[in-house]
């Protein structure tokens, strides 16, 4: 369940969640694009939860993609000595971002593992996509050449 209180679009991206109108997500359902899974969402308006919003589900991203720490400049900043979860650093600037694996197995929709940012990661294919059905609010930032 999510509670909203300002203005929808047609996809509305928040850290962690995507919202999207049921005929966008129709569109993405009928595409070839993998690491996104569709479920439905129960949203409200406002604070009082009352008054629910039809017409919604949630985009889940389901793809993950292993961060390469060496090469990313990532640290351990916290590793529990109990269950052995691990907290890294973000990745430094200098070295940028870096994935494991060739970009030919990554999904076109991806989160990276273990997760140190909310970043949804899309390949130029799926971006275009959605660019192409003119659904906002949106931010595509390009954060590596292919």
């Amino acid at each position: 369940m999510y509670r909203y209180s300002r203005r929808l679009g047609e996809l509305a991206w928040y850290p962690g969640v995507c919202l999207a109108t049921k005929e966008v997500a129709e569109q993405i359902a009928n595409s070839p694009f993998t690491g996104i899974e569709l479920r439905e969402v129960e949203l409200f308006e406002k604070e009082n939860c009352r008054t629910e919003i039809e017409g919604y589900v949630e985009l889940r991203f389901t793809g993950r993609v292993k961060v390469d720490h060496a090469k990313s400049g990532m640290e351990v900043k916290y590793e529990c000595p109990l269950c052995g979860v691990v907290g890294y650093s973000s990745f430094k600037e200098s070295s940028g971002l870096h994935f494991i694996g060739e970009e030919n197995e990554w999904p076109d929709a991806f989160m990276m593992e273990p997760t140190t940012s909310l970043f949804f990661f899309l390949k130029p294919a799926i971006a275009q996509f959605l660019v192409d059905l003119r659904i906002g609010p949106m931010v595509l930032t390009k954060w590596m050449d292919t």
